[in-house]
């Protein structure tokens, strides 16, 4: 007859609980990770379904752009006839009002641009902050618990 020799070890339970506590951190991590590539996904699908909207914005807006110097003849004319002034002293004025205020829509444009590229320098650095801490914590409750095997 066999006899079984039995080894009682002791578990610490805080050896259980640190374990499982890093592989939950982990699991996270993972999910955090794979929540990231399918944000990725939908951002390309985004933007392979926003292709032909863009395009017909692009196109309208280049036409209204090309009528502009038409409007501005036009009425640089109808002031020339109305005032009865010299039309190309008219339309020099005409255009330098246009300039004008060109160059304010896009001096304000591009302050708002550069506003709307901080609206997630906030969040990306918080991620990065809080991954490198889960990252830290789990490598060290790793380390102890490999430590304490």
């Amino acid at each position: 007859m066999i006899q079984q020799v039995s080894h009682t070890t002791t578990i610490n339970p805080l050896t259980g609980l640190l374990s499982s506590a890093s592989d939950v951190a982990l699991d996270i991590m993972e999910i955090g990770e794979l929540q990231v590539r399918l944000a990725k996904l939908d951002t390309q699908a985004a933007i392979d379904r926003s292709i032909v909207g863009a395009t017909l914005v692009v196109g309208g807006g280049a036409m209204i752009i090309a009528s502009l110097p038409l409007i501005a003849l036009g009425l640089a004319n109808a002031i020339s006839d109305h005032f009865d002034l010299s039309l190309w002293k008219v339309q020099i004025a005409i255009g330098a009002i246009s300039t004008c205020i060109a160059l304010l829509l896009v001096a304000i444009g591009a302050m708002r641009l550069r506003y709307a590229t901080t609206a997630f320098s906030r969040t990306s650095s918080e991620l990065l902050n809080n991954v490198n801490w889960l990252r830290q914590l789990v490598r060290g409750l790793k380390t102890t618990d490999d430590s304490r095997n």
